[in-house]
């Protein structure tokens, strides 16, 4: 785990996916993001069970370190190695 101050990142469990589907559906939100649909639950676990096996895709999610809770969802997206670029992505779910 990645520590700064209050706060970390640790690699995305599959336990975290009901909030990251909470704040993926949230409409004020998910404005601001690729994808603009809905995601079910099983679609999100497809989606989860994808990008840990695919070495273009490194997402975590943010955790308060003093309560342990998850707050966001950070990462890089679309990452093309050998012309070394890709994309960043982060969010703040938590109000």
């Amino acid at each position: 785990m990645v520590k700064l101050d209050n706060l970390g990142i640790r690699a995305i469990e599959i336990e975290d996916l009901t909030i990251i589907q909470k704040w993926r559906n949230n409409q004020d939100l998910r404005q601001y993001f690729r994808e603009y649909r809905e995601f079910s639950y099983t679609q999100l676990k497809n989606w989860y069970f994808n990008m840990i096996d695919d070495n273009r895709f490194e997402m975590f999610v943010i955790q308060d370190l003093n309560s342990n809770e998850v707050i966001g969802v950070t990462g890089i997206t679309y990452i093309d190695w050998p012309n070394r670029h890709a994309d960043v992505h982060f969010y703040i779910g938590k109000n």
